[in-house]
């Protein structure tokens, strides 16, 4: 007899984008199978509801394509996955500054994206001018986020070395310099995209800001 494989609360939570507190009513309430082992939760992996996500996972995940995105390449791979966009994008940068596509700057693209019904948000540490300037998109400031990475459509991930800046990912008007050595992974895998939205949103919203020791950030802080 196949012996029974059980998730735990954390697990499940993550696995349904869902809080912990959210999956242990749908346990009293019997959405989700499961019983107590003292004072924690084991859920039954065979169930209808997990095994639909599971399935969705994993037939996402053996498609799933890595490609490792070295210097200029950036600007190519980016330009490619912006102008694709079709419901949302999510960035996290160091230094947000000007840079240009078909001689437009970013800001105002994103503006006319987020004008089209396309979900933008960038969070970054140095706006370099742009939190002066009204955006239709949502910029958010944080003194701490040095992390880089790029989600477009929830459907593929960067996570690598390059901000938004000309030397990174585009070319500024007003220069020709070379481009910086950049490094950065481009991926279609599920988990990992699921991951990376998770911290994304969890750094997005702020929840840090009440605790943050950060000198000098308080006029971006709640």
């Amino acid at each position: 007899m196949a012996r029974t494989k059980y998730y735990h609360v954390d697990e499940v939570a993550e696995l349904l984008n869902k809080t912990s507190d959210e999956i242990r009513f749908m346990l009293k309430n019997k959405d989700l199978k499961g019983h107590k082992l003292g004072r924690r939760w084991l859920i039954d992996m065979n169930q209808p509801l997990l095994n639909e996500i599971l399935k969705k996972s994993e037939s996402k995940e053996e498609k799933a394509i890595y490609r490792y995105i070295i210097d200029s390449e950036h600007e190519l791979f980016f330009r490619e996955q912006l102008f694709s966009v079709k419901k949302s994008l999510y960035i996290a940068t160091c230094d947000f500054k000007k840079v240009y596509f078909e001689g437009e700057e970013l800001a105002t693209i994103l503006n006319r994206m987020a004008n089209n019904g396309i979900k933008v948000v960038v969070k970054c540490m140095n706006p370099h001018g742009h939190n002066k300037v009204k955006q239709d998109f949502e910029l958010i400031i944080c003194d701490k986020c040095h992390m880089k990475l790029f989600i477009f459509d929830e459907e593929t991930l960067y996570i690598g070395s390059a901000n938004l800046t000309s030397a990174a990912i585009g070319r500024n008007t007003e220069s020709r310099r070379a481009y910086n050595h950049e490094a950065g992974i481009l991926t279609t895998d599920f988990t990992l995209i699921k991951q990376a939205l998770n911290h994304f949103n969890l750094v997005a919203e702020q929840q840090e800001c009440k605790t943050c020791k950060k000198k000098g950030c308080k006029q971006y802080c709640p």
